[in-house]
């Protein structure tokens, strides 16, 4: 009998699956804090202070998984995030 994926991967790692996807929500807000700056005529720099800190949250915390294959689902989580990024951005300009 075979483990299924999610079996395969340790309690620790599903709990920092869990957090990157935190992480990522907090990243949303704070990318909304970031367009409300942008649009007010905030510096680049100090608007993406707040998305910046999550996203070194987010790095340290895959970085400390165990499994690769929970790596990438994290890390394709967080892709998602940065397109949808990208796109807020671009409609703010």
């Amino acid at each position: 009998m075979h483990q299924t994926q999610v079996e395969q991967f340790s309690k620790e790692d599903m709990t920092l699956l869990d957090r990157v996807d935190d992480f990522i929500e907090s990243a949303e807000l704070e990318l909304q804090r970031t367009v409300t700056m942008l649009k007010l005529g905030t510096d680049i720099e100090q608007a993406f202070e707040g998305v910046n800190a999550v996203l070194k949250k987010i790095d340290d915390t895959v970085s400390s998984m165990a499994k690769k294959e929970v790596q990438e689902i994290a890390r394709e989580n967080v892709g998602f995030f940065l397109v949808r990024m990208e796109e807020v951005v671009e409609q703010t300009k």
